[in-house]
């Protein structure tokens, strides 16, 4: 199924082994207490999350609202070239937040007990509600798109945790 909320990344690579690559990332991801990598072939990582992450660090990590994600690694038509995708899915992030936003929407516009005078305090709380939350989305982004390029410059060295 596809959502709005995968992203995917992709690199041209040479002179690096599939399986080197895979292990980069799985050393990398692992490192980030990702619930459970799996290299799947030579040329493929899956790692999936459970629904309620209980990890060390109380889920403030990489994989806060991340479901699934996936490296693949495709033969380009040059000599010894390849192509690196990195695919995360955070829908269960963006879900959670819209039901979070229409949680304290429903409870604020139908609580009769708000005068009109408290009522624009409410709305500026909501609009700092959304912009945190936008601003979360693109931290998860950014730190994907970091660790996928470290995985890929570095190997597992100086990556995780």
């Amino acid at each position: 199924m596809t959502t709005p909320f995968k992203i995917t990344f992709r690199k041209k690579v040479k002179d690096i082994p599939n399986s080197e690559i895979l292990n980069n990332f799985k050393v990398n991801f692992e490192r980030t207490w990702c619930d459970k990598a799996t290299i799947i072939n030579d040329s493929k990582l899956i790692v999936e999350n459970e629904f309620i992450r209980i990890k060390p660090d109380l889920n403030w990590n990489l994989w806060v609202g991340i479901g699934k994600a996936e490296i693949n690694i495709n033969e380009c038509g040059e000599k010894n070239n390849k192509s690196v995708s990195y695919t995360f899915d955070f829908t269960k992030g963006s879900v959670t937040f819209i039901l979070e936003t229409a949680l304290i929407l429903s409870i604020v516009f139908f609580n009769n007990k708000i005068s009109e005078s408290e009522f624009p305090i409410f709305k500026i709380l909501l609009i700092v509600l959304l912009f945190i939350g936008i601003i979360a989305h693109l931290i998860i982004i950014l730190r994907h798109f970091s660790i996928f390029l470290k995985s890929i410059k570095m190997g597992f060295k100086h990556v995780g945790s």
